[in-house]
């Protein structure tokens, strides 16, 4: 299992913003082999590549009771995350981004009087799950937007799902919330690859089957009603 450290990211688990009490943040990815080995095989084992599946350690500073009230009640539950690493080179999002169903495994915290506690947390992938884009950090918004483009390698979507990570942490009323895909990155002629309407705070993942062969994405909020505080990310199915 290969583990790195992200030295800056923006952490998001269904509706509640992680950035700001994080400080370390510690991604392990690795792929089971499988035994395919049968009668066919002439004497031969035959291993095929299974899922490939990441784990997240974190660790960092938390109030309470909230939000660590709410990351204690997630513990053997799956839920919404986005874990991204922000480029320090231009303060873009992108690159390093695993987002989809995770499950959240433990959840520890020591309470010091008077000052913040320390806290421990660990997710593992489950479900829909893949890396992608970090295409809209935590964003305010009351009316019709949109995220960044993702540009993804050409045909690297062939054959795989294309999936939609969406955290509200405050909610409106209602708000469209489109996935769409071009050839170009002028987004002309789009096609919508996944369609959802979000009416609470919570962590929405959703799911489309490909093959998907555009290149560009974007993230389409319209038909707002009240103020959203939002955060979205796209991925490719692991």
């Amino acid at each position: 299992m290969s583990a790195f450290i992200l030295t800056d990211a923006e952490i998001y688990v269904d509706d509640v913003d992680l950035t700001g009490y994080a400080n370390t943040v510690k991604v392990s990815e690795s792929v089971d082999v499988k035994d395919a080995t049968t009668f066919a095989s002439d004497g031969w084992a035959e291993n095929h590549a299974g899922r490939k599946t990441a784990m997240f350690d974190i660790a960092g500073f938390l109030d309470w009771p909230s939000p660590g009230t709410d990351l204690a009640g997630n513990v053997g539950s799956s839920h919404a995350w986005i874990v991204a690493a922000t480029d320090d080179a231009n303060g873009s999002f992108g690159g390093d981004c695993w987002a989809g169903t995770m499950l959240t495994e433990s959840f520890d915290q020591t309470i010091d009087h008077g000052d913040l506690g320390k806290y421990t947390t660990t997710a593992t992938s489950a479900g829909n799950y893949g890396a992608g884009f970090l295409l809209m950090p935590s964003t305010s918004f009351s009316g019709d937007t949109s995220s960044l483009i993702a540009n993804f390698t050409a045909g690297v979507l062939t054959g795989e799902s294309l999936g939609l990570v969406f955290n509200v942490f405050t909610a409106g009323t209602t708000v469209d919330v489109d996935v769409i895909s071009s050839a170009v990155v002028g987004m002309t002629s789009p096609t919508t690859e996944i369609s959802e309407t979000v009416t609470t705070t919570g962590g929405l993942v959703s799911v489309a089957a490909g093959p998907i062969t555009n290149t560009y994405f974007r993230v389409d909020m319209s038909s707002v009603t009240g103020t959203f505080v939002a955060a979205a990310a796209v991925f490719i199915q692991k």
